[in-house]
């Protein structure tokens, strides 16, 4: 069935020719003395002296990596404007290049442009055999899915050599690396493939099973829009092509009928592929001839063969003449029929195609008895060469398969060899982070023990400096008796006695005398006030505390530049503490600062000390990104919070969320019913 060989073509078209040429394509650097030539303006003949010119400029290229760059971006020149003799050269030049650099990645890909390139030519056993060297460099980079485009590419020329179960084995192959790689536009690729190849073996309900699975990814394709407009009207109608085909295979002529118009109803199909929608009309034409109906079958097959004329296709064309001899057999003009059976003939030995020739051969001994048992001899000489020439082709696909293998066991042993290399370096560099988590975690424990050290050390200094402190405050307080006993006791009584024994004074200097006892009053009055004011203790009790807290806030700074606030309730008697609830309380404020800094990334920080009844009230609270409180873990600093609000009896609150903030609330009770 030539009309469903044709569409393997159109298959690969749509999807992996495109792709893959781009693979190359894409990779190559931009080189600007290339993309400024101007060689659309220049005639042919110019054109091929400038493409001959850059080859010969090529030769004297050393292979670095400007240098396989610029030949990447001159094979892509010189392939577009169509100089295959010089483009060949320089894929062997960059495969010398790239084979010396170990290049896998470009050597898989320049493989594969060698593979499109011959498949281009029609040379199919170097085709695949390229596209199998391609395969083996994606072995080694364990990439799946341009695996699995190599292998749909071979199982696609396969198919095309008739290697049918060969071809189906590739197929699936292909089909499990897509898969892998969750690429569903190439598992469409596949099950269309499948489908031509079990029909092909006569498998018709798997043939048509596959056939549904090719729809289902066409759709899916469609609706994600991973082909044009273009690429899904083409694919549709290869596909109901096909599917029809194998209706015809089972001689089920209307249902070959009713797929045959779906094709038709594309939007456009006769401008999108002109050759594809001749082999519908051709088809379609057959089928209805099968039916017995003849109704515009001749039109049909003209237009087809007018179509296939235009466009220099002399292997469908030969089917168009074959299809047109069918058809005047059927009317009985056995002149006509012969007549286009002799051109079927003549054009398929001018092509050397085989196939062809001996599908023209049976025509002929069916239509011109005179000359059957010369027809009949060529028929067999010609079936002859066709099994030989299927002979030696399954050989050499058969010695590439074995090379294949070949490189593959070599593959599969390099590959055991990496994996106990790797194991030995696992093993290894497991043994080494050990080593240095051991080491690691005795300077930790090194560290914490002299933080430990030196957290004591802060400690006992901060304790003696507020012991220090107190017996200064004391030493001062008691100065501060003494000179308001003197003063109030001393010189106040000694002014008030002066100023006694001035008013009983008679004196001419009246109102001086009178302005003297006034001065004295005032005086006595400033030494009584200045007395009373050194015998108050609660502004010098707490202001050591305060100041050091004030100090505390002021000194703070972080990279996210944090604005700290304090507020102190005046009505807070600091001397109703004892040094150590002082110095915990101080402690504890150290280490909530410090968590502030280094991870709540607050813009804004608020620390307040208020009286509350006869409580002591201390929140921090900040507007920073905070924390979940079910899965953060508790540190070492929040444990040491925790045991320094229980060793003075606090309680102790944290409340945040993720982006709402933290506060923390220090509670201590009762503090003021106690006694200075």
């Amino acid at each position: 069935m030539i009309f469903l060989r044709y569409s393997i073509l159109t298959i690969l078209t749509l999807l992996f020719l495109n792709s893959c040429k781009k693979d190359l394509k894409n990779s190559h650097l931009k080189i600007n003395s290339l993309n400024e030539i101007q060689i659309d303006s220049l005639t042919i003949e110019e054109q091929d002296s400038v493409l001959s010119q850059l080859f010969e400029n090529s030769l004297d290229l050393k292979n670095n990596q400007e240098s396989r760059a610029y030949l990447i971006e001159l094979a892509s020149f010189l392939d577009e404007y169509g100089d295959d003799e010089h483009y060949v050269k320089i894929l062997h030049r960059l495969k010398t290049f790239l084979t010396e650099e170990k290049d896998t990645l470009k050597l898989g890909k320049l493989y594969n442009e060698f593979g499109i390139h011959y498949e281009s030519l029609s040379k199919f056993d170097s085709a695949y055999s390229y596209f199998d060297r391609a395969e083996k460099q994606y072995q080694l980079l364990g990439d799946k899915l341009k695996i699995g485009k190599m292998a749909i590419s071979k199982a696609s020329i396969l198919y095309d050599f008739g290697i049918y179960t060969e071809s189906e084995s590739e197929a699936i192959r292909a089909l499990e690396y897509f898969q892998a790689a969750n690429t569903i536009e190439f598992n469409y690729e596949c099950f269309h493939l499948l489908g031509l190849i079990l029909c092909e073996l006569k498998e018709f309900e798997t043939s048509l099973h596959y056939y549904d699975k090719t729809l289902e990814s066409l759709r899916y394709i469609e609706q994600n829009h991973l082909f044009t407009p273009k690429e899904i009207t083409e694919a549709y109608a290869a596909l109901y092509n096909n599917i029809a085909g194998v209706y015809e295979l089972k001689e089920s002529y209307k249902e070959a009928t009713i797929e045959y118009e779906k094709a038709f109803n594309l939007e456009n199909i006769e401008q999108v592929n002109p050759l594809l929608y001749a082999a519908l009309l051709n088809n379609r034409a057959t089928t209805k001839m099968e039916l017995g109906n003849t109704d515009n079958v001749l039109e049909d097959l003209t237009k087809a063969q007018n179509i296939r004329d235009s466009l220099s296709q002399p292997h469908e064309l030969n089917m168009s003449y074959l299809r047109i001899s069918e058809y005047y057999a059927i009317e009985k003009d056995t002149a006509t029929a012969l007549n286009y059976a002799y051109k079927a003939y003549n054009n398929a030995k001018r092509i050397k195609n085989l196939l062809d020739q001996r599908e023209a051969l049976q025509y002929l001994i069916r239509l011109d008895r005179t000359k059957q048992l010369k027809y009949n001899q060529e028929y067999v000489t010609v079936s002859d060469k066709i099994r030989s020439k299927e002979r030696q082709t399954q050989h050499k696909f058969a010695r590439i398969a074995y090379e294949t293998e070949q490189i593959e066991n070599q593959v599969k042993l390099l590959q055991i060899r990496n994996r106990n290399t790797i194991g030995i370096a696992s093993l290894a560099t497991l043994l080494l982070l050990g080593i240095v988590g051991l080491l690691r975690m005795k300077y930790r424990n090194r560290r914490l023990q002299h933080q430990n050290a030196q957290q004591q050390a802060d400690e006992k200094i901060y304790q003696m400096i507020l012991h220090q402190q107190e017996l200064s405050e004391r030493a001062k307080n008691e100065e501060r008796q003494r000179i308001a006993l003197e003063l109030h006791d001393g010189v106040v009584n000694r002014i008030f006695t002066t100023r006694f024994n001035l008013m009983q004074l008679e004196s001419p200097m009246h109102d001086y005398k009178n302005l003297l006892i006034d001065e004295l009053q005032k005086a006595e009055i400033d030494i009584r006030n200045v007395s009373h004011r050194l015998t108050e203790k609660g502004e010098f009790k707490n202001a050591t505390f305060k100041s050091m807290v004030e100090d505390l806030i002021n000194k703070q700074k972080n990279s996210f530049d944090t604005k700290f606030t304090l507020s102190l309730d005046q009505a807070v008697n600091w001397s109703l503490f004892s040094l150590n609830e002082r110095l915990q309380i101080f402690r504890i404020l150290q280490e909530l600062l410090q968590n502030v800094n280094k991870y709540s990334k607050a813009s804004q920080c608020t620390v307040w000390f208020l009286k509350k009844e006869n409580d002591l009230v201390i929140k921090i609270i900040d507007n920073g990104i905070g924390f979940d409180q079910n899965t953060k873990s508790k540190g070492i600093g929040f444990s040491n919070i925790q045991e320094r609000a229980k060793s003075i009896s606090a309680n102790l609150t944290i409340t945040s969320k993720i982006g709402s903030g933290t506060q923390i609330t220090l509670i201590l009770k009762d503090f003021h019913n106690r006694e200075s």
